[in-house]
């Protein structure tokens, strides 16, 4: 059953990026996996508080998928900046 809602799910997606086509940063998002988004945690202070960062912010991939996350709320950015 659920793989017929998948095939249902991915056509209609098909038809809508036809009729509406997604950002380019959305399509890159989607493409990408896990490993694409490298782990580099680092400490930071600011305004004399110590934080912690896990990935490398300028790297394009991380970006992509962050602002894809903020602008275009897409479930697959969602699930890949989780993992």
């Amino acid at each position: 059953m659920q793989s017929i809602l998948d095939a249902i799910r991915n056509f209609l997606t098909s038809i809508l990026d036809v009729i509406l086509p997604r950002k380019e940063r959305v399509m890159r998002t989607v493409s990408r996996t896990l490993e694409d988004l490298p782990l580099s945690p680092s400490l930071h202070e600011l305004r004399g508080i110590r934080i912690t960062t896990l990935m490398d912010y300028n790297s394009g991939a991380v970006e992509d998928a962050i602002r894809t996350l903020k602008y275009d709320g897409t479930r697959e950015a969602a699930s890949l900046l989780a993992s």
